[in-house]
């Protein structure tokens, strides 16, 4: 049996992610800033969630040296307000959590990225970015560069200090629980009401929520 902390575990994807890992026979550690929302709350997860920010430093490390777990799935969310303070989240976040990882020999941290940090879906003549073309780091945003800069991170602890790091780029997540976006405009559909089912980006590619716990699963235990 693993012992997981999952960060942003109150989360649309931490809330799944808990219980897959509770389903399979893993004792989980749910930190989160915010209570579960209800829709999130019908999964029926029975471990019960620790109120923390995971920018707080001592408060997680007290936490990891009494709980002593196995591996680390970071979801937590840095706020989306195209700040800096987005930046400093990411930053402190991922060196408390890499900090502990080191510290407390963690077998493996798995954290949850985004392909946002790609940035243009499309190529200088127009033409869409295909899955077998080669692409570039572009972080146009505060959000993209965060991620970007916790990817980097977890890579340097990985190198130097030996912390067993994956980043999962997702696309758009979608599936039970997620009340707004896509689900919600689908939702009005169904009821006969005007809707505008939409993404951030257009053209992004869709991923039901169950293949993204199972990707992640398989990153926190895969022997290579």
């Amino acid at each position: 049996m693993a012992i997981i902390l999952i960060t942003g575990a109150n989360g649309f994807i931490g809330s799944h992610t808990t219980r897959l890992m509770e389903s399979i026979g893993h004792k989980v550690i749910p930190v989160d800033v915010m209570p579960r929302s209800a829709d999130l709350s019908l999964l029926g997860i029975k471990s019960s969630s620790h109120i923390m920010n995971v920018t707080d430093a001592v408060a997680l490390r007290e936490l990891c040296e009494k709980e002593k777990p196995t591996h680390i799935f970071h979801a937590a969310h840095p706020p989306r307000d195209e700040s800096p303070s987005v930046l400093n989240y990411c930053y402190h976040a991922m060196t408390n959590i890499l900090e502990s990882a080191m510290k407390l020999k963690i077998k493996r941290v798995v954290y949850s990225s985004s392909a946002s940090i790609y940035g243009q879906l499309k190529k200088p003549d127009g033409s869409l970015v295909k899955e077998e073309d080669a692409v570039t780091i572009y972080p146009t945003y505060f959000y993209r560069a965060a991620k970007t800069v916790s990817e980097w991170m977890g890579d340097f602890y990985k190198e130097k200090h030996g912390v067993d790091f994956v980043a999962l780029r997702y696309s758009s997540v979608y599936g039970p629980g997620l009340y707004r976006s896509i689900p919600l405009e689908l939702k009005k559909g169904i009821l006969g009401q005007p809707c505008r089912p939409f993404l951030t980006r257009p053209l992004d590619d869709l991923i039901y929520i169950d293949d993204v716990v199972d990707a992640v699963s398989h990153a926190l235990f895969a022997d290579k």
